[in-house]
């Protein structure tokens, strides 16, 4: 997301001329390389709106379950948006099962976990491998919630009283350390962390509910504790229980619940057993390329119809 902050010019006037810069770019990109298809992230609505005003065929390709264009006043004046096919970055089986049958323009891909991330290697020194591993992480902006750092300190004051385990926390790279107090030896801070490298070895994830963690969760068959706070993470959360891949808990939630939600997931086969079940068919839409046929499948269809013109 974008922010912009004024300089003594008004809003509006900037986010104007930053539409005029796209909007030069996109001509002579599409000048220059001919693409016949846009994938557009429908969280930028203004790139669709260019790049229909230059008569080129384009999809929204959506990295969340939720899709914003929808709920935007914009659809008013541009009502073609809502018709526009919409490519998910996730297997339809994590989906409700209603709203998979009641959206027909929506294409579901592949998991998409990119097991190359150039990221650092995770150091194990510190780790007891001989415990279970809990990994927690309220995504790389958890200072955008208010409720971060009560959550954060709930959760570490729970390990407290569970000896057998051991947590690494990522707090992300703006949450200050200092302000989490009595950190036990079994619970390790990290401002960041290779995630696929710790959910690999790990026995439990304690997350928000963003769907890229979901998803690395899933690909490992990691069961979860979702603490859902904003934007899509509540969505997110229901599905997560839906499918009996773990559970829901509460922001405000106490030490002792937080401590009998990590007990009960881990306690409990069904979630891992689910959570391998689903980890294993993400791999298989992964392995067979699923992302891929589906966008090839929409360029021959839109050759077709130019042929057909």
């Amino acid at each position: 997301m974008l922010e912009f902050r004024s300089r003594g010019q008004p809003l509006d006037d900037q986010l104007t001329h930053i539409v005029e810069i796209f909007r030069r770019e996109i001509t002579d990109l599409v000048q220059t390389l001919k693409p016949d298809l846009f994938l557009i992230d429908p969280y930028l609505p203004d790139l669709a709106l260019i790049v229909h005003q230059l008569a080129k065929p384009f999809v929204f390709l959506n990295p969340t379950l939720f899709n914003p264009v929808a709920a935007m006043a914009l659809v008013n004046n541009a009502p073609y948006l809502a018709t526009v096919p919409e490519l998910v970055l996730c297997p339809a089986e994590f989906d409700f099962p209603e709203t998979v049958a009641r959206n027909k323009q929506r294409y579901y891909l592949g998991p998409e976990v990119d097991l190359q991330r150039k990221e650092e290697p995770f150091d194990w020194k510190r780790i007891d491998t001989s415990k279970r591993l809990i990994y927690c992480s309220l995504g790389s902006q958890a200072q955008l919630y208010p409720e971060a750092k009560r959550l954060f300190q709930t959760i570490i004051d729970a390990l407290s009283g569970l000896p057998l385990y051991q947590m690494i926390v990522a707090t992300g790279r703006e949450v200050g350390h200092d302000d989490l107090q009595g950190i036990p030896p079994n619970v390790h801070l990290f401002s960041y962390v290779r995630q696929t490298e710790v959910l690999e070895k790990a026995s439990l994830l304690i997350t928000h509910g963003g769907l890229l963690t979901i998803k690395d969760a899933i690909f490992f068959g990691v069961p979860m504790i979702v603490f859902p706070c904003h934007y899509d993470q509540p969505q997110n959360s229901g599905r997560v229980v839906y499918h009996g891949l773990g559970v829901k808990g509460e922001m405000r939630s106490t030490v002792a619940e937080v401590r009998a939600l990590i007990e009960r997931v881990d306690h409990t086969d069904s979630y891992r057993e689910r959570v391998r079940a689903f980890g294993e068919l993400f791999r298989k839409h992964d392995e067979a390329g699923i992302s891929v046929k589906v966008v090839e499948a929409l360029l021959g269809s839109l050759k077709k119809k130019a042929h057909a013109i």
